[in-house]
Order: C-alpha cells, then sequence, then structure tokens
C-alpha cells in the first residue's frame, strides 16, 4: 500500500508567503484610519495628552430612579452614583 504523505516543496511555501503578503497587504489597504488597531506608542500619547479625570460616565448603564448617573472612579477603580447638579444661571 502506497501513503501520500505531504511534503514541503519551496514551490507551495513560496505560494503561501506570496499569498500572505497580498492577504495583508490587502486587509492594511482597505481598512480605514479609524478603523485599525492602536498601537502601545499611540496610547501611551493618548493618555498624557488627556486630562487626568476622576470621574468618567458610563453610557451603558441606566441612570437610578432617584435621579444618580452611573461613573467609573478611576481612583477605586468602581462604579459610583453621582447626582449631577444643573450650573446656575
Amino acid at each position: 500500500m502506497v501513503k501520500n504523505e505531504p511534503k514541503i516543496s519551496l514551490a507551495g511555501v513560496g505560494n503561501a508567503a506570496i499569498a500572505n503578503v497580498v492577504t495583508d497587504f490587502a486587509k492594511s489597504a482597505l481598512t480605514r484610519e479609524e478603523d485599525k488597531p492602536l498601537t502601545k506608542g499611540e496610547f501611551r500619547a493618548y493618555t498624557r495628552q488627556q486630562p487626568q479625570e476622576r470621574y468618567h460616565p458610563v453610557y451603558n448603564v441606566p441612570h437610578r430612579n432617584d435621579g444618580t448617573s452611573p461613573f467609573y472612579d478611576t481612583t477605586t477603580k468602581h462604579i459610583v452614583y453621582l447626582k449631577q447638579l444643573k450650573k446656575w444661571q
């Protein structure tokens, strides 16, 4: 009985390398700049230029019945509910 053992050929390796380069190029060429992933350097630059606020609003958590809004506390790393006061006019 003769078995067809898979063999690695230089042509097969070359074809795979070319296909990989072409798909990576097409993926990067067709992806919009705002949809590309953020690099570590870009993230560090972004966090340095952002003001360091303690409370950030959480938009995917509903407000409570008492009128308080959810905020993420960057110091304690917890969700807190704070009452927002209206500005004086």
